[in-house]
């Protein structure tokens, strides 16, 4: 585990250079994963998405029919609580209905646990932290890529990084993640997720996020690129979440589209 995290640190660079875009920081209500959650409190959020591809990346990056096109409904249970005023745990379940080619999904996907820790000062304007999670599949796991993979538990190290600046009347919250993890069986995959969170008010915001990743597998590498856009509304105690996401680019990875809705709720 500690290897993960030394590969996953060795591309700090990234998040310094993030810290030069953001030098002009102030608090805000709206926070990313590199914020601590505060001591005793926690949220949950509960997601639902249809995705759908009929389309997929080849090899070489080209796009072409798929001959057994995706369909696949999730439905995806989050959570994080405040340990201290430093440490953040993390859970997250998903089970998945549909079919990937010739294969019935059902059931459970994915079981994710972790904890997450403050790399800086709680009033330091930048937030930096780094997190070690393990995570275990289903009876049939499901990647990012929507590809079938093998019942294989995966460990995963993180560092996160983020801040909060003003752009007039609106509130920005910028984070990048990079992330390195291994399965117990051999496969090694990395990740870069970027989310922009534009507000006026804590009531609504605007939240996009881009996913990135790279697998490494025994027939080639697997990549692809993702980027989500949502809306966020204040609904009595609970934000209701709705948006699109879809397939940028890849390679060896179906191209697809999904329709997200989501109930945010803090406690």
């Amino acid at each position: 585990m500690a290897r993960l995290l030394a590969a996953a640190g060795s591309r700090l660079a990234g998040l310094w250079l993030l810290s030069l875009v953001i030098l002009s920081l102030v608090p805000s209500e709206v926070r990313g994963g590199a914020w601590p959650a505060p001591k005793g409190e926690g949220q949950i959020i509960l997601k639902a998405d249809t995705y759908q591809a009929d389309m997929a990346f080849n090899p070489a990056g080209q796009s072409e029919p798929l001959t057994d096109p995706v369909r696949l409904r999730t439905l995806d249970l989050w959570g994080e609580y405040g340990l201290s005023s430093t440490v953040t745990a993390e859970v997250q379940g998903r089970v998945s209905q549909g079919r990937i080619g010739a294969v019935d999904v059902k059931g459970l996907d994915t079981l994710r646990i972790g904890l997450r820790t403050s790399l800086l000062s709680p009033k330091a304007p930048l937030k930096v932290a780094a997190g070690l999670y393990r995570e275990w599949p289903g009876r049939l796991g499901v990647s990012e890529t929507l590809g079938v993979r093998s019942l294989s538990a995966v460990s995963e190290a993180r560092i996160l990084a983020g801040g909060t600046t003003r752009l007039r009347k609106h509130t920005l919250v910028a984070e990048i993640q990079l992330a390195e993890r291994r399965g117990d069986d051999g496969v090694r995959e990395q990740r870069q997720d970027l989310t922009l969170i534009l507000s006026r008010n804590p009531r609504q915001q605007v939240i996009t996020q881009v996913y990135s990743g790279k697998r490494h597998e025994p027939s080639g590498h697997v990549r692809w690129v993702t980027s989500e856009v949502t809306y966020l509304q204040a609904c009595g105690r609970w934000r209701c979440q709705i948006g699109v996401r879809q397939t940028l680019d890849g390679r060896g990875t179906p191209k697809g589209q999904a329709f997200v809705l989501g109930l945010w709720a803090r406690f």
